[in-house]
């Protein structure tokens, strides 16, 4: 569909600029995620999706700025991307995302560590597990996208 075709944009060019440069942009960061919100609002106006899934797919997002802003590392681009994909997949779909993003993560930290080609100080790109959760998803065709 369009809406997930905006999305796997909006991750790729995210994660590609999270891996190079090692912090995202503000403008694609804030005019994606306002997009992606404006398309959950319009699919709540036509019926399409409750207003209580998108309220409740924000929360995920919401803690990760929170700890952005707490222990500074999370990222606050990670925390505003799973909120702007969970307002589309509401609370469990968003925690879906977050759990396979991480465990993608966590498998390519220890692989990095047991290389000893990194240590507990090393930055790590979140974005691009993002990414890749998502787009295994949409060519799975999960149901709850």
């Amino acid at each position: 569909s369009r809406k997930k075709m905006i999305e796997i944009i909006y991750l790729g060019g995210l994660s590609i600029w999270d891996i190079r440069e090692k912090r995202v942009p503000v403008s694609p960061l804030v005019a994606g995620g306002i997009l992606l919100l404006f398309l959950a609002l319009d699919a709540c106006r036509r019926g399409e999706l409750e207003w209580t899934i998108v309220l409740g797919g924000l929360l995920p997002g919401a803690i990760l700025c929170l700890l952005a802003g707490i222990t500074r590392k999370v990222g606050m681009a990670d925390g505003l991307v799973v909120m702007a994909l969970g307002a589309q997949y509401g609370l469990w779909g968003s925690l879906l995302l977050l759990f396979y993003s991480l465990v993608l993560l966590s498998v390519f930290s220890v692989f990095l560590v047991v290389l000893h080609k990194a240590d507990n100080s090393t930055h790590i790109p979140y974005l691009p597990f993002l990414f890749i959760s998502y787009l295994g998803c949409v060519l799975a065709g999960c149901n709850w996208l």
